[in-house]
């Protein structure tokens, strides 16, 4: 878990995940005459929550990049130093091009929810319920 970064938790990944794949169920369920408005009123808040949630958090990995990660302009010491020609395009392209490798905590929690869901999955098909029988003549 990464404490205090929001949205790359176990939780958000799984609610933007939901939040998205409803989304596309939805357009299907359109798709067979079966959707209604009140239903696209519960989608579209849903996937706009998850997609700031997206947004935000690629913001906030792509500028925790661009000030903590990168060196110092003129500093060519080390791999990714910028020269004395580079412009702040440059810097910019080369930062939103490092977005994979600042997506690594949001690949890590995608690796552990992948995991919880199939763990329970198998607990599902081994464990089973005890089947409770109700007292004779208790109708309700």
């Amino acid at each position: 878990m990464h404490a205090g970064i929001p949205g790359i938790g176990l939780g958000g990944l799984f609610f933007v995940l939901s939040a998205f794949l409803m989304l596309a169920t939805e357009l299907v369920r359109t798709f067979q005459g079966r959707s209604s408005l009140r239903r696209w009123r519960v989608v579209g808040l849903q996937s706009a929550i998850a997609s700031g949630i997206v947004l935000v958090t690629v913001l906030m990995l792509w500028l925790l990049d661009a000030l903590f990660l990168r060196p110092a302009p003129g500093n060519v010491a080390g791999p990714g130093g910028y020269g004395a020609n580079t412009t702040a395009g440059d810097r910019f392209l080369e930062s939103v091009s490092a977005l994979p490798i600042a997506a690594a905590p949001i690949l890590g929690t995608l690796a552990l929810l992948v995991f919880v869901l199939c763990l329970s999955e198998v607990a599902r098909i081994f464990v089973r319920r005890p089947k409770v029988k109700l007292p004779a003549g208790d109708d309700g």
